[in-house]
């Protein structure tokens, strides 16, 4: 099963405290994708403009994202890390997507992050992005997150750089242009956010 690209990664500490069932924000309600929001995902992830980074252009089968959402309700069944789908708090409508999934070879626990281009520019990526970074910090127990992304999509650079992360290293043989990045505990605690 072929994986969307990914904007973070992170490594547990310990073993995971069970994850909350939803994160909140000022403005945001984020909570596990399930079932019931695969047509709203779909519908996302094959937008024109959404699916050029997270899926190289290609417009995935509605089987895939199926797929995805099922093994993502069993990690959170089992206490794990997953992706939320992000919503405006007292709203239905699924604004865009943000958690932790596999990615690149050999498989790195990722923070996927994005939100519907109608919403690009309204700090809805960063707001969503910073809640699951605490998350994993706090509830999952990582030491660290390492983010990439492709290197022209400047949008997920701002996102990361906005949450303290810093410049690793580009281009992995094989993989193209991408970017990663990285960030300490340490260093998310002592920047406040």
């Amino acid at each position: 099963m072929s994986q969307p690209r990914g904007a973070l990664s992170g490594s547990p500490a310990g073993p995971a405290a069970r994850m909350p069932e939803s994160i909140g924000t000022e403005r945001l309600l984020l909570r596990p994708l399930d079932a019931d929001d695969l047509d709203a995902l779909h519908v996302l992830w094959t937008e024109r403009r959404f699916r050029h980074f997270l899926w190289d252009g290609e417009i995935i089968a509605r089987d895939l994202t199926a797929q995805i959402i099922a093994k993502n309700s069993q990690l959170f069944a089992a206490g794990d890390v997953g992706i939320w789908g992000v919503r405006e708090r007292g709203a239905d409508a699924l604004l865009g997507i943000a958690g932790f999934w596999e990615f690149h070879a050999p498989p790195v626990r990722e923070l996927l992050f994005g939100v519907a281009p109608a919403r690009w520019n309204g700090g809805v990526a960063t707001e969503a992005a910073r809640a699951v970074v605490d998350t994993g910090f706090a509830s999952a127990g990582f030491d660290a997150i390492q983010g990439s992304c492709d290197r022209d999509n400047r949008a997920s650079v701002r996102v990361m750089e906005k949450l303290g992360m810093q410049r690793r290293r580009g281009h992995r043989p094989g993989q193209g242009a991408i970017e990663f990045y990285g960030l300490t505990r340490a260093r998310w605690h002592a920047s406040g956010q």
